[in-house]
């Protein structure tokens, strides 16, 4: 009896001690568990401090500097205005002129063209020329020694060449470093520094086998990557500037090209400022119809001269517009402000770095975010109808003075161009992966935004509802460059017929 009782207590025992060690287990497991949450809370914890701190410096930084700038906030977003669109060269005629609605076709009646041809010219104010360049040489071909325009800022000694670059810092390694009066190629003496960017610098050069006749030399970084672009850049300016006629005037003209101590240089005419830098000077202010008219009708012209070699820019934007050289400006009241203003209005596209025939293989990105086509964001491929789409942008926005479609994001910037354009064509929503998520089954915009998208969001209007002031015509032009569907888009050539001709 007793046996069988001791036995019965160690059978006890031990599952006794069996449930301890499992309890054990399990609370152990339990505090590994609390361990990890607490431990992912506080990370969570920390992160939303980081950004509440964030938000409030940034959000004092706002306050003191909300007052400095009502216009110059809604273009903050904007990309910065790379040196490569502004200084690749250093611009001539800009007169009045009214849309009238146009017929069926949407054709103007009485053309702008002939309105441009017979308007006035702008009354000249006493030697006031735009700060941003001062350019008060003779035509550039004309044989006589320029002086340097004010754009042209003097060289600092060889170690940091015009105060720009900064040897310790990677990205801006691999320049040409060389003091003002170097002789590039035996030929071309350096004066002064134009612009620097990623791509390199473009220095103000007098030739000296042309009687010191200024241009515009661009030296590119002795990087790889770089030398590949320029020598495209080189390639497709070959290629236009050997094809003459109109065209050509539209299109910066390269006049050489060599290698100086390992860098690739290209010679361009020189030419004024670009469209970017008169907003900008101007604060932003819109620019005057007739001179939108002005540049929208060379722009027209000089992307379909482009089209019609099959070649797509791939980059049209305001910096890489520029008004013709020996350009000068004059004082105006427009809107109740003084704006500067160009006498000629000429204007001539640069940057070909991008260029691309529409026959070669094409990256799934490009165009500048702002300028971007749908077709681009969605992934849809691309083709010239791209460079239409960045043309209605610059329309847009030199007319208003602001950026079109001011974002960084695919999602807010498709809803942003179905507010502004109309909806998306249902092929070009289910043809698209980038789309899924976005479109709803109704083919319109899902909405799912972040608060701060919504309002940005909100505020786009139509482009009648924007541009209705100006008339049928400038509105009507610029609906068939934004276009959503770009089969439908219009083409340069019809931009011309119908708003032109």
């Amino acid at each position: 009896m007793l046996g069988g009782g001791g036995g019965d207590m160690k059978e006890k025992d031990e599952k006794e001690k069996d449930e301890k060690e499992k309890d054990e287990k399990e609370r152990d497991k339990k505090d590994k568990k609390d361990k990890k949450k607490n431990k992912k809370r506080k990370k969570k914890k920390k992160k939303k401090d980081k950004k509440e701190k964030k938000e409030k410096k940034e959000k004092s930084a706002k306050k003191s500097h909300k007052k400095s700038s009502s216009k110059k906030s809604k273009r903050s977003k904007r990309q910065s205005p790379s040196t490569d669109s502004s200084a690749d060269s250093t611009s001539s005629s800009s007169n009045s002129s009214s849309l009238a609605p146009p017929s069926k076709k949407r054709r103007l009646s009485p053309s702008p063209a002939a309105d441009l041809a017979q308007a006035p010219a702008p009354a000249i104010a006493p030697s006031r020329t735009l700060s941003l360049v001062a350019h008060t040489s003779a035509s550039p071909l004309s044989g006589q020694n320029s002086p340097l325009p004010s754009s042209a800022k003097a060289l600092a000694p060889p170690k940091i060449v015009g105060g720009h670059i900064d040897p310790s810092d990677p990205d801006q390694t691999h320049h040409l470093m060389a003091p003002p009066g170097t002789l590039l190629d035996d030929r071309y003496e350096i004066n002064g520094d134009l612009g620097l960017g990623t791509f390199g610098r473009v220095l103000c050069c007098r030739d000296l086998k042309r009687e010191g006749e200024e241009v515009a030399v661009k030296v590119i970084r002795s990087i790889k990557r770089y030398e590949e672009s320029a020598k495209i850049e080189f390639g497709v300016l070959l290629d236009v500037n050997k094809r003459g006629g109109r065209g050509v005037e539209l299109c910066v003209k390269m006049l050489d090209n060599f290698i100086h101590a390992g860098h690739f240089c290209m010679v361009f005419e020189p030419l004024s400022v670009s469209l970017y830098d008169l907003i900008k000077g101007n604060d932003y202010a819109p620019l005057p119809l007739r001179l939108c008219l002005r540049i929208a009708r060379d722009l027209v012209e000089g992307v379909g001269f482009l089209h019609e070699m099959r070649l797509i820019h791939t980059d049209l934007k305001l910096e890489n517009v520029m008004f013709r050289g020996g350009e000068t400006f004059f004082m105006e009241d427009y809107r109740r402000r003084k704006v500067k203003l160009p006498r000629g209005g000429g204007v001539k596209i640069i940057d070909f770095g991008g260029a691309t025939y529409d026959n070669q293989h094409k990256g799934k990105t490009v165009n500048t975010r702002q300028y971007r086509a749908p077709e681009v964001i969605l992934q849809l491929g691309w083709s010239m109808p791209s460079d239409m789409w960045s043309l209605g942008c610059i329309l847009a926005e030199i007319s208003s003075g602001d950026l079109l479609f001011s974002t960084h994001d695919n999602r807010e910037h498709l809803a942003m161009i179905e507010r502004c354009c109309g909806k998306f064509p249902e092929d070009m929503v289910r043809g698209s992966k980038v789309a899924d998520g976005i479109f709803g089954e109704d083919g319109w915009h899902a909405g799912d935004l972040s608060k701060s998208s919504e309002r940005h969001v909100q505020k786009v209007k139509s482009i009648d509802e924007e541009f209705g002031w100006s008339g049928r015509g400038w509105c009507g032009l610029m609906e068939g460059c934004l276009t959503v569907n770009p089969r439908r888009r219009i083409r340069a050539w019809e931009a011309l017929r119908d708003f032109f001709d």
